[in-house]
Protein backbone atom coordinates (compact mmCIF):
# COMPACT_ATOMS: atom_id res chain seq x y z
CA UNK A 1 0.00 0.00 0.00
CA UNK A 2 1.29 3.55 -1.08
CA UNK A 3 1.41 6.38 1.59
CA UNK A 4 -1.55 8.19 -0.19
CA UNK A 5 -3.01 4.98 -0.10
CA UNK A 6 -2.53 4.52 3.47
CA UNK A 7 -3.31 8.40 4.46
CA UNK A 8 -6.60 7.23 2.30
CA UNK A 9 -7.76 4.79 4.38
CA UNK A 10 -7.50 6.30 7.51
CA UNK A 11 -9.43 9.38 6.11
CA UNK A 12 -12.06 6.88 5.48
CA UNK A 13 -12.08 5.25 8.23
CA UNK A 14 -12.28 8.67 10.41
CA UNK A 15 -15.10 9.01 7.96
CA UNK A 16 -17.13 6.00 8.94
CA UNK A 17 -16.73 7.05 12.96
CA UNK A 18 -17.65 10.99 12.30
CA UNK A 19 -20.30 10.32 9.73
CA UNK A 20 -21.96 7.17 11.45
CA UNK A 21 -25.38 8.51 11.65
CA UNK A 22 -25.09 10.59 8.27
CA UNK A 23 -24.67 6.56 7.15
CA UNK A 24 -26.93 4.96 9.27
CA UNK A 25 -30.07 4.29 6.60
CA UNK A 26 -27.51 2.57 4.76
CA UNK A 27 -25.92 0.32 7.24
CA UNK A 28 -29.31 -0.90 8.43
CA UNK A 29 -29.52 -1.47 4.43
CA UNK A 30 -26.71 -3.66 4.12
CA UNK A 31 -27.09 -5.38 7.54
CA UNK A 32 -30.98 -6.38 6.49
CA UNK A 33 -29.46 -7.75 3.31
CA UNK A 34 -26.75 -9.78 5.35
CA UNK A 35 -29.46 -11.43 7.14
CA UNK A 36 -32.23 -12.00 4.27
CA UNK A 37 -29.11 -13.77 2.50
CA UNK A 38 -28.05 -15.55 5.61
CA UNK A 39 -30.89 -16.32 7.17
CA UNK A 40 -32.58 -18.04 3.66
CA UNK A 41 -29.57 -19.75 3.08
CA UNK A 42 -29.60 -21.50 6.35
CA UNK A 43 -32.48 -22.42 6.21
CA UNK A 44 -32.70 -23.97 2.91
CA UNK A 45 -29.54 -26.34 4.36
CA UNK A 46 -31.23 -27.12 7.48
CA UNK A 47 -34.08 -28.73 5.32
CA UNK A 48 -31.65 -30.06 3.31
CA UNK A 49 -30.00 -31.92 5.84
CA UNK A 50 -33.07 -32.32 7.85
CA UNK A 51 -34.93 -34.52 5.33
CA UNK A 52 -31.71 -36.17 4.10
CA UNK A 53 -31.35 -37.41 7.61
CA UNK A 54 -34.68 -38.25 8.44
CA UNK A 55 -34.56 -40.31 5.07
CA UNK A 56 -31.14 -42.16 5.81
CA UNK A 57 -32.17 -42.91 9.97
CA UNK A 58 -35.35 -43.16 10.33
CA UNK A 59 -36.13 -45.32 6.91
CA UNK A 60 -32.66 -47.00 7.92
CA UNK A 61 -31.45 -47.00 4.40
CA UNK A 62 -27.82 -46.75 5.98
CA UNK A 63 -24.98 -45.90 3.58
CA UNK A 64 -24.66 -48.57 1.02
CA UNK A 65 -27.75 -50.84 -0.09
CA UNK A 66 -26.45 -54.30 -0.96
CA UNK A 67 -28.59 -56.55 -3.18
CA UNK A 68 -28.71 -58.70 -6.16
CA UNK A 69 -27.27 -56.89 -9.55
CA UNK A 70 -30.96 -56.66 -11.58
CA UNK A 71 -32.93 -56.49 -8.34
CA UNK A 72 -34.27 -52.67 -9.28
CA UNK A 73 -35.12 -54.21 -13.03
CA UNK A 74 -38.26 -55.02 -14.39
CA UNK A 75 -37.72 -58.73 -14.33
CA UNK A 76 -37.40 -58.19 -10.18
CA UNK A 77 -40.89 -56.53 -9.94
CA UNK A 78 -42.53 -60.12 -12.15
CA UNK A 79 -40.30 -62.26 -9.85
CA UNK A 80 -38.47 -60.84 -7.23
CA UNK A 81 -37.57 -64.18 -5.38
CA UNK A 82 -35.49 -64.84 -7.93
CA UNK A 83 -33.01 -61.83 -6.99
CA UNK A 84 -33.26 -62.25 -3.38
CA UNK A 85 -30.47 -62.61 -1.25
CA UNK A 86 -29.57 -66.16 -0.26
CA UNK A 87 -27.95 -67.78 2.73
CA UNK A 88 -24.76 -67.88 0.96
CA UNK A 89 -24.70 -64.26 -0.23
CA UNK A 90 -25.64 -63.28 3.24
CA UNK A 91 -22.35 -65.08 4.54
CA UNK A 92 -20.58 -63.13 1.98
CA UNK A 93 -21.66 -60.05 2.53
CA UNK A 94 -20.77 -60.53 6.59
CA UNK A 95 -17.53 -61.84 5.85
CA UNK A 96 -16.65 -58.17 3.50
CA UNK A 97 -18.00 -56.39 6.77
CA UNK A 98 -15.63 -58.37 8.78
CA UNK A 99 -12.66 -58.35 6.41
CA UNK A 100 -12.76 -54.43 6.12
CA UNK A 101 -12.77 -54.16 9.98
CA UNK A 102 -13.74 -50.79 11.56
CA UNK A 103 -14.78 -48.92 8.42
CA UNK A 104 -18.26 -50.69 8.63
CA UNK A 105 -20.14 -49.96 12.02
CA UNK A 106 -23.71 -51.93 11.44
CA UNK A 107 -25.80 -53.56 8.68
CA UNK A 108 -29.47 -54.95 8.45
CA UNK A 109 -31.26 -57.15 6.30
CA UNK A 110 -34.51 -56.28 4.61
CA UNK A 111 -37.38 -58.56 3.45
CA UNK A 112 -40.09 -57.13 1.30
CA UNK A 113 -43.74 -59.32 1.49
CA UNK A 114 -46.82 -57.94 -0.26
CA UNK A 115 -50.59 -59.32 0.34
CA UNK A 116 -53.43 -58.68 1.91
CA UNK A 117 -54.60 -57.77 5.25
CA UNK A 118 -57.51 -58.69 7.44
CA UNK A 119 -58.90 -57.36 10.41
CA UNK A 120 -62.48 -58.45 10.89
CA UNK A 121 -64.57 -57.22 7.26
CA UNK A 122 -61.67 -54.65 7.03
CA UNK A 123 -59.17 -55.54 4.22
CA UNK A 124 -56.43 -53.96 2.89
CA UNK A 125 -53.33 -54.45 0.34
CA UNK A 126 -50.11 -54.14 2.23
CA UNK A 127 -46.80 -54.30 1.44
CA UNK A 128 -44.49 -55.50 4.46
CA UNK A 129 -41.12 -54.68 5.24
CA UNK A 130 -38.97 -57.31 7.75
CA UNK A 131 -36.06 -55.90 9.69
CA UNK A 132 -33.68 -56.91 11.79
CA UNK A 133 -34.66 -54.97 14.97
CA UNK A 134 -31.73 -54.33 16.95
CA UNK A 135 -30.22 -53.60 14.08
CA UNK A 136 -32.86 -50.87 12.76
CA UNK A 137 -32.50 -49.21 16.34
CA UNK A 138 -29.22 -48.44 16.10
CA UNK A 139 -29.31 -47.28 12.34
CA UNK A 140 -32.61 -44.97 13.56
CA UNK A 141 -30.50 -43.35 16.02
CA UNK A 142 -32.32 -40.42 17.45
CA UNK A 143 -35.26 -41.46 15.27
CA UNK A 144 -35.38 -44.85 17.30
CA UNK A 145 -39.06 -44.31 18.56
CA UNK A 146 -40.64 -44.45 15.43
CA UNK A 147 -44.35 -44.49 15.97
CA UNK A 148 -46.94 -41.89 16.43
CA UNK A 149 -49.27 -44.53 18.68
CA UNK A 150 -48.31 -47.64 20.21
CA UNK A 151 -44.38 -48.61 20.93
CA UNK A 152 -41.85 -50.02 18.43
CA UNK A 153 -40.64 -53.71 17.41
CA UNK A 154 -39.08 -54.33 20.40
CA UNK A 155 -37.76 -58.43 20.23
CA UNK A 156 -36.67 -60.01 16.82
CA UNK A 157 -38.87 -63.18 17.90
CA UNK A 158 -41.89 -61.01 18.93
CA UNK A 159 -45.14 -61.79 16.23
CA UNK A 160 -46.21 -58.28 16.45
CA UNK A 161 -46.30 -55.52 13.41
CA UNK A 162 -46.65 -51.67 13.40
CA UNK A 163 -48.99 -50.45 10.50
CA UNK A 164 -48.85 -47.10 8.46
CA UNK A 165 -51.51 -44.76 9.93
CA UNK A 166 -53.17 -44.97 6.58
CA UNK A 167 -53.07 -48.24 6.71
CA UNK A 168 -54.04 -48.75 9.90
CA UNK A 169 -57.25 -46.49 9.20
CA UNK A 170 -58.58 -49.22 6.21
CA UNK A 171 -58.37 -51.38 9.11
CA UNK A 172 -60.06 -49.20 11.91
CA UNK A 173 -56.99 -48.98 13.71
CA UNK A 174 -56.70 -45.23 14.85
CA UNK A 175 -54.54 -43.01 17.08
CA UNK A 176 -54.59 -39.56 18.07
CA UNK A 177 -55.06 -37.04 15.69
CA UNK A 178 -52.24 -34.20 16.47
CA UNK A 179 -48.75 -35.15 15.33
CA UNK A 180 -46.64 -36.91 17.49
CA UNK A 181 -44.28 -34.87 19.94
CA UNK A 182 -40.99 -33.98 18.83
CA UNK A 183 -38.27 -32.37 20.80
CA UNK A 184 -36.20 -28.78 19.89
CA UNK A 185 -33.93 -30.83 17.56
CA UNK A 186 -37.05 -32.61 15.69
CA UNK A 187 -36.26 -36.16 16.95
CA UNK A 188 -39.20 -37.90 18.54
CA UNK A 189 -39.90 -38.37 21.70
CA UNK A 190 -40.44 -41.95 23.24
CA UNK A 191 -44.06 -41.24 24.62
CA UNK A 192 -46.62 -44.67 24.16
CA UNK A 193 -49.44 -42.32 22.99
CA UNK A 194 -52.80 -44.70 22.86
CA UNK A 195 -54.57 -46.65 19.83
CA UNK A 196 -57.74 -48.25 18.98
CA UNK A 197 -58.05 -51.02 16.84
CA UNK A 198 -62.06 -52.25 16.79
CA UNK A 199 -60.92 -55.72 15.54
CA UNK A 200 -57.58 -56.42 17.49
CA UNK A 201 -57.79 -59.99 15.07
CA UNK A 202 -55.13 -58.91 12.62
CA UNK A 203 -54.48 -61.35 9.87
CA UNK A 204 -51.59 -61.52 6.96
CA UNK A 205 -51.85 -63.15 4.02
CA UNK A 206 -48.94 -64.10 1.19
CA UNK A 207 -47.54 -66.15 -1.34
CA UNK A 208 -44.27 -68.21 -0.31
CA UNK A 209 -41.03 -67.81 -2.09
CA UNK A 210 -42.34 -70.93 -3.15
CA UNK A 211 -45.68 -70.12 -4.97
CA UNK A 212 -48.06 -71.15 -2.05
CA UNK A 213 -50.39 -69.18 0.44
CA UNK A 214 -49.37 -68.99 4.18
CA UNK A 215 -51.35 -66.70 6.89
CA UNK A 216 -50.07 -65.38 10.22
CA UNK A 217 -52.23 -63.47 13.04
CA UNK A 218 -49.89 -61.09 14.05
CA UNK A 219 -50.56 -58.05 16.98
CA UNK A 220 -50.37 -54.43 16.55
CA UNK A 221 -48.08 -52.88 18.34
CA UNK A 222 -48.42 -49.24 16.83
CA UNK A 223 -48.59 -46.94 14.12
CA UNK A 224 -46.07 -45.34 13.01
CA UNK A 225 -45.46 -42.87 9.69
CA UNK A 226 -43.16 -43.44 6.68
CA UNK A 227 -42.98 -40.20 5.61
CA UNK A 228 -44.87 -39.79 2.80
CA UNK A 229 -49.21 -39.99 2.89
CA UNK A 230 -49.19 -43.05 -0.01
CA UNK A 231 -46.59 -45.02 1.71
CA UNK A 232 -48.66 -44.57 4.69
CA UNK A 233 -51.57 -46.07 3.32
CA UNK A 234 -49.82 -49.76 2.43
CA UNK A 235 -46.59 -50.39 4.67
CA UNK A 236 -46.29 -52.19 7.89
CA UNK A 237 -43.58 -53.01 9.49
CA UNK A 238 -42.73 -56.80 11.09
CA UNK A 239 -39.36 -58.68 12.87
CA UNK A 240 -37.23 -60.04 10.07
CA UNK A 241 -38.41 -63.77 11.09
CA UNK A 242 -42.05 -62.93 10.91
CA UNK A 243 -41.55 -62.10 7.40
CA UNK A 244 -38.86 -65.07 6.73
CA UNK A 245 -42.21 -67.21 8.42
CA UNK A 246 -44.64 -65.33 6.62
CA UNK A 247 -42.57 -65.88 3.21
CA UNK A 248 -41.50 -69.15 4.13
CA UNK A 249 -37.88 -68.10 3.40
CA UNK A 250 -34.63 -67.50 5.12
CA UNK A 251 -33.72 -65.56 1.75
CA UNK A 252 -33.77 -61.12 2.37
CA UNK A 253 -34.04 -59.11 -0.30
CA UNK A 254 -31.22 -56.60 0.88
CA UNK A 255 -28.41 -55.51 3.45
CA UNK A 256 -28.05 -52.27 4.52
CA UNK A 257 -24.26 -51.71 5.76
CA UNK A 258 -23.71 -47.94 7.77
CA UNK A 259 -19.88 -47.00 7.51
CA UNK A 260 -17.70 -45.02 9.77
CA UNK A 261 -16.90 -42.70 7.27
CA UNK A 262 -20.28 -42.31 4.91
CA UNK A 263 -18.01 -40.30 2.68
CA UNK A 264 -16.02 -43.67 1.43
CA UNK A 265 -19.57 -44.94 0.10
CA UNK A 266 -18.50 -44.96 -3.23
CA UNK A 267 -14.98 -46.36 -2.90
CA UNK A 268 -16.48 -49.33 -0.47
CA UNK A 269 -19.55 -49.72 -2.71
CA UNK A 270 -17.04 -50.83 -5.47
CA UNK A 271 -14.43 -52.73 -3.54
CA UNK A 272 -17.62 -54.86 -2.69
CA UNK A 273 -18.41 -55.19 -5.93
CA UNK A 274 -15.05 -56.30 -6.80
CA UNK A 275 -14.97 -58.39 -3.84
CA UNK A 276 -18.44 -60.38 -4.95
CA UNK A 277 -17.52 -60.70 -8.05
CA UNK A 278 -14.42 -62.66 -7.31
CA UNK A 279 -16.38 -64.94 -5.20
CA UNK A 280 -19.24 -65.59 -7.72
CA UNK A 281 -21.73 -63.85 -6.48
CA UNK A 282 -23.74 -61.07 -8.39
CA UNK A 283 -23.82 -58.50 -6.31
CA UNK A 284 -24.08 -54.56 -5.96
CA UNK A 285 -23.44 -52.30 -3.99
CA UNK A 286 -25.13 -48.83 -3.99
CA UNK A 287 -24.77 -45.44 -1.76
CA UNK A 288 -27.88 -44.70 -0.20
CA UNK A 289 -28.49 -41.73 -2.14
CA UNK A 290 -28.05 -43.12 -5.36
CA UNK A 291 -30.52 -45.65 -5.11
CA UNK A 292 -33.92 -46.13 -6.41
CA UNK A 293 -34.99 -46.16 -2.71
CA UNK A 294 -33.71 -42.39 -2.16
CA UNK A 295 -35.56 -41.37 -5.88
CA UNK A 296 -38.30 -38.92 -3.86
CA UNK A 297 -35.83 -37.08 -1.38
CA UNK A 298 -33.11 -37.07 -4.92
CA UNK A 299 -36.48 -35.40 -6.62
CA UNK A 300 -37.45 -33.02 -3.78
CA UNK A 301 -33.98 -32.06 -3.07
CA UNK A 302 -33.25 -31.19 -6.54
CA UNK A 303 -36.89 -28.67 -6.78
CA UNK A 304 -35.83 -27.60 -3.80
CA UNK A 305 -31.76 -26.62 -5.27
CA UNK A 306 -33.73 -24.53 -8.09
CA UNK A 307 -36.58 -23.17 -5.29
CA UNK A 308 -33.48 -21.86 -3.62
CA UNK A 309 -31.26 -20.46 -6.46
CA UNK A 310 -34.35 -18.57 -7.80
CA UNK A 311 -35.14 -16.94 -4.17
CA UNK A 312 -31.48 -16.45 -3.51
CA UNK A 313 -31.22 -15.13 -6.99
CA UNK A 314 -34.49 -12.68 -6.01
CA UNK A 315 -32.88 -11.72 -2.58
CA UNK A 316 -29.20 -11.03 -3.69
CA UNK A 317 -30.78 -8.47 -5.89
CA UNK A 318 -33.06 -6.52 -4.27
CA UNK A 319 -30.43 -6.63 -1.73
CA UNK A 320 -27.54 -5.41 -3.84
CA UNK A 321 -30.67 -2.68 -5.11
CA UNK A 322 -31.10 -1.42 -1.71
CA UNK A 323 -27.18 -1.05 -1.08
CA UNK A 324 -26.55 0.88 -4.24
CA UNK A 325 -29.66 2.86 -4.01
CA UNK A 326 -28.30 4.04 -0.33
CA UNK A 327 -24.66 4.78 -0.71
CA UNK A 328 -25.61 6.56 -3.90
CA UNK A 329 -27.82 8.65 -1.68
CA UNK A 330 -25.00 9.19 1.06
CA UNK A 331 -22.21 10.47 -1.92
CA UNK A 332 -24.98 12.55 -3.28
CA UNK A 333 -25.45 14.20 0.26
CA UNK A 334 -22.27 14.93 0.58
CA UNK A 335 -20.78 16.69 -2.28
CA UNK A 336 -20.21 20.09 -0.55
CA UNK A 337 -17.56 17.87 1.43
CA UNK A 338 -16.49 16.81 -1.82
CA UNK A 339 -16.01 19.95 -3.11
CA UNK A 340 -14.14 21.01 0.17
CA UNK A 341 -11.84 18.42 -0.61
CA UNK A 342 -10.80 19.15 -4.14
CA UNK A 343 -10.42 22.48 -2.85
CA UNK A 344 -7.83 21.56 -0.64
CA UNK A 345 -6.31 19.76 -3.38
CA UNK A 346 -7.30 16.37 -3.87
CA UNK A 347 -7.20 14.71 -7.00
CA UNK A 348 -10.56 13.03 -8.37
CA UNK A 349 -9.56 9.25 -8.34
CA UNK A 350 -8.47 10.25 -4.68
CA UNK A 351 -12.37 11.28 -4.38
CA UNK A 352 -13.28 8.59 -5.40
CA UNK A 353 -10.85 6.34 -4.01
CA UNK A 354 -11.89 7.37 -0.68
CA UNK A 355 -15.63 7.59 -0.98
CA UNK A 356 -15.32 3.70 -2.28
CA UNK A 357 -12.94 2.71 0.63
CA UNK A 358 -15.72 4.18 2.77
CA UNK A 359 -18.39 1.81 1.75
CA UNK A 360 -16.30 -1.05 2.12
CA UNK A 361 -15.57 0.16 5.75
CA UNK A 362 -19.06 0.95 6.29
CA UNK A 363 -20.57 -2.43 4.74
CA UNK A 364 -18.10 -4.60 6.99
CA UNK A 365 -19.25 -2.98 10.02
CA UNK A 366 -22.84 -3.31 8.75
CA UNK A 367 -22.48 -7.21 8.01
CA UNK A 368 -20.80 -7.82 11.29
CA UNK A 369 -24.12 -6.54 12.75
CA UNK A 370 -26.15 -8.31 10.25
CA UNK A 371 -24.08 -11.22 11.21
CA UNK A 372 -24.47 -11.10 15.04
CA UNK A 373 -28.34 -10.62 13.83
CA UNK A 374 -28.33 -13.78 11.65
CA UNK A 375 -26.92 -15.97 14.31
CA UNK A 376 -29.05 -14.35 17.19
CA UNK A 377 -32.07 -15.02 15.05
CA UNK A 378 -30.83 -18.76 14.61
CA UNK A 379 -30.35 -19.28 17.79
CA UNK A 380 -34.11 -17.91 18.96
CA UNK A 381 -35.61 -19.97 15.75
CA UNK A 382 -33.48 -23.41 16.61
CA UNK A 383 -34.55 -23.36 20.55
CA UNK A 384 -38.37 -22.29 19.49
CA UNK A 385 -39.49 -25.60 19.04
CA UNK A 386 -41.84 -24.61 16.15
CA UNK A 387 -42.87 -27.17 13.92
CA UNK A 388 -44.57 -26.81 10.40
CA UNK A 389 -45.39 -29.38 7.38
CA UNK A 390 -43.66 -29.19 4.64
CA UNK A 391 -44.79 -30.46 0.75
CA UNK A 392 -46.04 -34.06 0.47
CA UNK A 393 -44.03 -34.80 4.37
CA UNK A 394 -47.10 -36.57 5.99
CA UNK A 395 -45.00 -35.57 9.61
CA UNK A 396 -44.41 -32.34 10.88
CA UNK A 397 -40.64 -31.62 11.03
CA UNK A 398 -38.87 -29.07 13.03
CA UNK A 399 -38.32 -25.20 11.94
CA UNK A 400 -34.54 -24.33 12.07
CA UNK A 401 -32.14 -22.11 10.48
CA UNK A 402 -28.43 -23.31 10.11
CA UNK A 403 -25.28 -21.65 10.33
CA UNK A 404 -23.70 -21.27 6.88
CA UNK A 405 -20.06 -19.69 7.41
CA UNK A 406 -19.42 -19.76 3.41
CA UNK A 407 -22.54 -18.63 2.81
CA UNK A 408 -21.83 -15.27 5.38
CA UNK A 409 -18.44 -14.82 3.92
CA UNK A 410 -20.02 -14.66 0.39
CA UNK A 411 -22.62 -12.47 1.63
CA UNK A 412 -20.01 -10.19 2.90
CA UNK A 413 -18.00 -9.88 0.13
CA UNK A 414 -20.96 -9.63 -2.10
CA UNK A 415 -22.19 -6.70 -0.16
CA UNK A 416 -18.86 -4.88 0.62
CA UNK A 417 -18.35 -4.82 -3.31
CA UNK A 418 -21.91 -3.67 -4.00
CA UNK A 419 -21.61 -1.09 -1.63
CA UNK A 420 -18.00 -0.05 -2.72
CA UNK A 421 -18.85 0.08 -6.87
CA UNK A 422 -22.56 2.03 -6.00
CA UNK A 423 -20.04 4.57 -4.85
CA UNK A 424 -17.90 5.05 -7.87
CA UNK A 425 -20.57 6.85 -10.10
CA UNK A 426 -21.91 9.07 -7.68
CA UNK A 427 -18.36 10.13 -6.65
CA UNK A 428 -17.09 10.15 -9.66
CA UNK A 429 -19.83 12.65 -10.59
CA UNK A 430 -19.11 14.71 -7.97
CA UNK A 431 -15.48 14.96 -8.56
CA UNK A 432 -16.16 16.29 -11.78
CA UNK A 433 -18.02 19.12 -10.70
CA UNK A 434 -16.38 22.82 -10.94
CA UNK A 435 -15.59 23.31 -7.35
CA UNK A 436 -17.65 26.76 -6.87
CA UNK A 437 -20.67 24.43 -7.94
CA UNK A 438 -19.75 21.48 -5.62
CA UNK A 439 -19.15 23.67 -2.50
CA UNK A 440 -22.64 25.10 -3.10
CA UNK A 441 -24.35 22.10 -3.82
CA UNK A 442 -27.73 21.22 -2.08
Amino acid sequence: MTPTQAALARMAARSVRRNWRHSLAAMLTIAVGFVAIGTFSGYIDAFFATNTEITRRRNMLADLIVERDGAQGADARVDPWKYALDDGDQAFIDGWMRGHGTATTARMRWLNVAGVATAGAAQGIFLGIGHDIAEGEKLRGPWRWNVTAGRPLAAEDAEEVVLGRGLGAILDCDGPDDPAPIDRLGHPVATARPYRCVNPDLKLQAATKGGQTNVITPKVAGLLTFGVQELDNRFLMMPLPLAQSLAQTSAVSMVGISLADPARSAELAQDLRRAARGAGRLLVATPYLDHPMADLLRRGLGLLTIYKLLVVAVVVSIAGMAVGTAMAKNVSERTREVGSLRALGFRRRHIVTLFALEAALLSALASAFGLCATLALALGVNASGVTYKAGMLSDAIALRIGVVPEVYAIAFCFLAVVAALATLLPAARAARLPIPEALSHG
